[in-house]
């Protein structure tokens, strides 16, 4: 089987009908696969096909997640589809958590010239700059009156900013609100960086699987009920 695709998931354990083995390999395979699709709607044989189809789909939607939470050693157990996605972001959720508990840092000038450039960016978004600014401005309202920022704290802005950025991710400016929101998000993380280095290195782990898991969820949108 010389198709990528196919090794690819072979070579991560992914179990394979004959059809689905060789269905994309000239003639002969795409013969294979007809003859496979013609018995699927036999009893018994068939259900025993649809069966073997539907556990390779499934064995590949929990191999992407595995995947997607590597960083963290994460795992759904099995689960599939929108329960995986819950299991996933409960992991990642409590990576951040491990990675951020007890933690403490003071808003100092370094951090008030930092957000007050980016937020500067946000506002000047075209069309979507004030209403953007005050999505920005509700993620900081229940922090605004305290000089501290807990790891806790943290952890809930920037989910709140990660929001915003998803708020506008089928708009035209996406990109100019992606890159201006994370601007305001690296100003709050640059503070950790700067008086809690030992957190970075779980906090980075927890940040890329929680880049990963939002592509593999976003497929799961996308692919429901198709």
């Amino acid at each position: 089987v010389s198709d990528p695709s196919v090794q690819a998931m072979a070579a991560e354990g992914i179990p394979m009908t004959i059809g689905q083995t060789y269905g994309q390999s000239g003639i002969p395979g795409r013969i294979v696969k007809g003859v496979e699709d013609r018995i699927e709607g036999f009893p018994v044989i068939g259900s025993a096909v649809n069966a073997r189809r539907v556990g390779s789909v499934d064995a590949f939607n929990t191999k992407t997640f595995e995947r997607a939470l590597k960083p963290i050693d994460g795992s759904v157990g099995g689960k599939v589809g929108e329960d995986a996605v819950l299991a996933a972001q409960e992991l990642v959720d409590a990576a951040y958590t491990k990675a951020l508990a007890g933690k403490v840092v003071q808003a100092d000038k370094q951090f008030e010239r930092d957000l007050t450039r980016s937020v500067t960016r946000v506002a000047g978004l075209s069309k979507v700059g004030p209403e953007v600014l005050e999505d920005v401005k509700a993620a900081f309202e229940p922090f605004k009156d305290g000089a501290e920022i807990t790891g806790e704290a943290m952890q809930m802005i920037k989910r709140d900013l990660e929001q915003v950025k998803r708020n506008y991710r089928n708009d035209t400016r996406s990109d100019a609100v992606r890159k201006a929101v994370d601007e305001v998000k690296d100003a709050v993380f640059g503070m950790f960086e700067r008086q809690a280095p030992e957190v970075l290195p779980a906090y980075r782990k927890a940040d890329m699987a929680y880049r990963r898991l939002s592509t593999v969820e976003d497929a799961v949108l996308k692919g429901k009920n198709t």
